[in-house]
């Protein structure tokens, strides 16, 4: 069974995947994901790339496109 961390990059979701990090949550997860909507600010992503450094355990970015851009077209 795998435990997977739902990562929205904001603040619960980031101290969950820290505390996991730390042992201070567990099962340790396997991995976690991020919902990628390609149309967050520049912090968000400079946050991830940090945070990713900060894991045992790695963030998947997945993604449909650029909802924004979807929905302008």
């Amino acid at each position: 069974m795998l435990t997977v961390i739902s990562l929205g990059a904001g603040v619960q979701s980031s101290v969950m995947a820290l505390m996991a990090a730390k042992g201070e949550i567990k099962p340790m997860p396997d991995c976690a994901i991020f919902a990628d909507t390609q149309a967050e600010p520049d912090h968000v992503y400079e946050w991830l790339d940090w945070l990713e450094t900060q894991l045992p355990f790695p963030i998947h970015r997945v993604t449909a496109g650029n909802l924004r851009q979807d929905m302008i077209d």
